[in-house]
């Protein structure tokens, strides 16, 4: 049905079509590049002469697809804006104190990859605008190997070298009637919906570096296996231990129908959560009962609490005393160039590592570093400290 805001359609319809012309002119510019690169190859005593013209090409198509990267940046941003505050104003507004975050490598509708030749070329080339970064000093962050854990790990370990065995061993700890099959599903599912298990041990790691000793007497796990931090036990054992645990009336309960969709598992009656590949994720609320009730069973003291205050010019004094993951709806995830890498839509909880000089946040997700613009999309915060 027409809205309010459907007044607005006409121009920004406008601008599609400005932004498109110079989506036209840059591909242009491309084949004219691609001409000279041939040319070059092919008229070797015409070396420098064909150089310059390529970095004249280069030059023109580098501003046009910085002004077709700001128009379109700000025409989404304007369309967005639009389609939210309807969305609100339809809905009565959304709280996303109370909303899930499910995101998976798996769902591949959920992201969109700028995988054109113009971005890989500008990654290679290391072409952009610097950036400053204010990191969190440690090992878990520290741009060598994984950046972080990762959901989607414990479910690819497979082959006689991986930790496969180690991690099904594990899940039958807690659920001893499974299968291999079963247990299968279960880490799939964990790859669904485990962004807010590892967001939070990703500070537990972090908390714990330079105490390794006093990490595996506490969790039962070592820190380090095979000379890389041990995310994935600690993952499976956490994920195990507190999903769909919620707080009851008489004391902590089970959901059994907590990851159950009429959409994807039909009718409600014939629901099997062990064939169930696909969770709900969890609220800031949920994953803060279930981090605390972790840590309590193993004797660990912390203060976990949601925040809505924290911003890239004040992370750095939070980042003192304890930790920050972001829950974060309906946005682009960046790369170093601002360029969108992976778009979140619903909601994703990641670790926040720092801050940049062009006021983004530097985040662990799915053990990559990656960049929030905290201008775009919904966020709220949860702040852990740990005694």
């Amino acid at each position: 049905m027409g809205s309010f805001f459907s007044v607005k359609q006409e121009r920004l319809s406008k601008e599609s079509l400005r932004f498109c012309e110079y989506g036209r002119q840059i591909k242009g510019i491309s084949s004219g590049v691609e001409n000279v690169r041939q040319r070059l190859w092919e008229m070797q005593g015409s070396m420098k002469v064909l150089s310059r013209q390529t970095a004249v090409s280069i030059q023109t198509l580098y501003s046009l697809a910085e002004t077709a990267k700001l128009m379109g940046n700000a025409l989404g941003k304007a369309a967005s804006q639009y389609v939210s505050t309807e969305k609100s104003i339809l809905q009565n507004g959304t709280n996303t104190e109370n909303r899930h975050e499910e995101t998976s490598q798996e769902t591949a509708d959920k992201f969109v990859d700028d995988g054109s030749w113009w971005s890989e070329f500008r990654k290679f080339i290391h072409w952009g605008t610097p950036v400053e970064e204010d990191k969190i000093d440690s090992v878990v962050f520290d741009d060598e190997g994984d950046y972080g854990g990762d959901q989607g790990d414990p479910q690819s370990q497979w082959g006689f070298w991986s930790e496969k065995e180690d991690l099904y061993e594990i899940v039958k700890e807690h659920y001893p009637d499974y299968s291999d099959k079963e247990i299968a599903v279960l880490l799939r599912r964990l790859n669904s919906e485990g962004c807010s298990y590892v967001s939070f041990l990703n500070t537990l790691f972090a908390a714990y570096e330079g105490r390794e000793a006093e990490f595996e007497q506490t969790f039962g796990f070592p820190m380090y296996k095979d000379g890389d931090l041990n995310y994935n036990e600690l993952l499976v054992d956490y994920y195990c231990s507190t999903d769909n645990h919620i707080p009851g009336d008489d004391g902590d309960m089970i959901d059994s129908f907590e990851d159950y969709s009429s959409e994807r598992d039909g009718e409600k009656s014939g629901y099997d959560i062990k064939k169930d590949t696909s969770g709900s994720g969890a609220n800031p609320e949920e994953v803060i009962y279930r981090a605390q009730r972790y840590l309590d069973d193993k004797g660990v003291e912390a203060n976990i609490v949601t925040r809505t205050d924290i911003t890239t010019e004040n992370f750095q004094e939070f980042a003192e005393d304890g930790y920050v993951v972001i829950n974060y709806y309906d946005g682009p995830i960046q790369d170093i160039n601002g360029d969108t890498v992976q778009f979140i839509d619903g909601g994703h909880a990641m670790t926040i590592t720092g801050v940049t000089s062009d006021g983004r946040y530097i985040v662990s997700s799915w053990g990559e570093k990656y960049y929030l613009d905290p201008d775009q999309g919904d966020m709220c915060y949860t702040y852990i400290q740990f005694e």
